[in-house]
């Protein structure tokens, strides 16, 4: 195993000399300062969206990663509100994708 102290190729081991690629992938995190965790960067990942505009003026707008279940808490849930103008609130007060879909219409928005 070789780390750039021990190894001073390893930063050239990347690509090769004609040009082709041999790039490693890398995981992006960021720091949530709700949980004072690093979590992974949702924003990387393929993410699904829903919309429910059933209950006019309330839009509510989901997103999570593809395949997740309406009934898991990964959704990150915003509400919509026309009644005067455009109010954005977050389910929990915050972006974080620990919601349920499911539950939208009844979760705490701030």
């Amino acid at each position: 195993m070789s780390d750039s102290v021990t190894d001073p190729n390893i930063g050239r081991d990347e690509h090769d000399d004609t040009g082709g690629v041999k790039a490693k992938r890398v995981k992006a995190y960021v720091w949530n300062p709700s949980t004072l965790e690093w979590e992974k960067d949702q924003a990387e990942a393929a993410l699904a969206t829903r919309i429910d505009d059933s209950n006019d003026p309330i839009t509510y707008v989901g997103k999570a990663p593809i395949g997740s279940a309406t009934s898991s808490a990964v959704w990150q849930v915003a509400k919509l509100d026309t009644t005067s103008g455009l109010v954005k609130t977050w389910a929990d007060g915050n972006a974080s994708y620990d919601n349920i879909w499911d539950n939208r219409a009844s979760l705490s928005y701030q």
